[in-house]
């Protein structure tokens, strides 16, 4: 996802050769936000992995969310990977399981979804199974795509939208720079 939610349609008069269209200083940073939720509706904390050149959160976000309510990473390139997702697992899969019960996980074809690693790990720790939907079924089938994904996104970006109108009002009376607040702002948004 975007760190700036910018709308991807403008409205202006009929024949403009030019639509001016603001956004903040983070319109071009992107982090993952890793969602899951069970069959019967129950959603487990979501994790989201920005982007850090050092690869590790900065020091000002400590303290700064409630780490039961979402789990925050951070690396190089701000995706998912191997290690992110031994960490999903363990950080949120684990804790909302119960003991003595089978589950699946209905995945997309993500490489690291598909490791013997990952896969050993969750039949033989966790008693999960893990479904597979081959490569471009995933916005059919993934039920996450399907049902929850859009909407999570589409209040991201409502939220977004009103913060952006306000800051506009403000920095065009002003003529400022709208500036998002990173990680602070992200963690409004949610």
């Amino acid at each position: 996802m975007w760190l700036d939610f910018t709308p991807d349609h403008t409205l202006d008069i009929k024949g403009s050769k030019e639509v001016s269209l603001k956004c903040t200083t983070k319109y071009k940073v992107r982090a993952t936000l890793v969602l899951a939720v069970f069959a019967d509706g129950k959603k487990l904390p979501p994790m989201i992995v920005f982007k850090e050149s050092s690869g590790n959160l900065p020091k000002k976000t400590q303290g700064a969310y409630d780490s039961k309510r979402i789990i925050i990473k951070a690396n190089k390139k701000g995706w998912m990977n191997e290690t992110l997702l031994e960490e999903w697992i363990n950080e949120i899969w684990a804790p909302n399981i119960r003991q003595n019960e089978s589950y699946i996980l209905i995945w997309d074809s993500f490489a690291p979804h598909k490791t013997k690693k990952i896969m050993d790990n969750l039949i033989n720790e966790y008693d999960t199974d893990v479904l597979i939907i081959p490569g471009g079924c995933t916005p059919v089938l993934q039920p996450l795509d399907v049902g929850i994904n859009k909407p999570v996104k589409g209040k991201l970006r409502s939220k977004f939208s009103k913060w952006m109108t306000k800051q506009t009002e403000e920095s065009l009376s002003n003529n400022k720079t709208i500036k998002s607040k990173g990680f602070s702002f992200v963690l409004y948004l949610l």
